[in-house]
């Protein structure tokens, strides 16, 4: 994949009537999950939207989600594009509707410690998100942040906690246990 990228950046680069094509033919652009973009995918956009001072353009991206730092993706790509126009339109999505207050105020005073936000290098960003999901207003459940020595004792503290409600009636199918991969679920 990352050769067929730089093929086409080369292409782009050595080839302006075939950018040209391109450009002419993709007049509007849209690039979804901007914060997993690499270097390489941003140039191939900074190509396509180079012809036009004002480029039809329009990237939805959140640095607070930016996890593909292992395959080139930085946060540094989001802040360099708004920095690249004066005239950038930056909205900021503040109704949630998958989660509740409570796991919205946790993850806050989590992502908040992030210094490297965009909000912190932008006046007048602010991302406090609102539950507003109306079927989720009821759900009041705190969450709760547990501490462990090892890997092994999560495991044990979770399979007792997974028993425990099933001994209390809660059906099997009704329990999910959510982990960071697949491979820490088979232990």
């Amino acid at each position: 994949f990352d050769d067929m990228i730089n093929w086409v950046i080369k292409v782009f680069s050595e080839n302006k009537n075939v950018l040209a094509s391109y450009q002419e033919r993709f007049q509007y652009i849209l690039v979804d999950e901007y914060q997993d973009t690499s270097g390489t995918q941003n140039e191939i956009v900074r190509l396509l939207i180079s012809f036009w001072e004002s480029p039809n353009v329009f990237v939805v991206g959140d640095d607070d989600q930016s996890i593909f730092r292992f395959q080139g993706a930085n946060i540094e790509n989001m802040e360099n594009f708004a920095n690249s126009y004066n005239d950038l339109l930056k909205i900021v999505l503040i109704n949630n509707y998958r989660s509740t207050k409570p796991i919205l105020d946790v993850s806050k005073s989590l992502i908040d410690r992030n210094a490297e936000r965009l909000i912190n290098k932008f006046e007048g960003l602010t991302k406090d998100l609102i539950s507003s999901n109306e079927k989720l207003k009821h759900l009041a459940e705190l969450p709760l942040i547990v501490e462990y020595n090892t890997a092994k004792d999560e495991m044990a503290d979770i399979t007792n906690k997974i028993e425990s409600l099933i001994k209390q009636g809660t059906e099997p199918g009704r329990i999910a246990v959510i982990y960071k991969e697949n491979n820490y679920g088979e232990q």
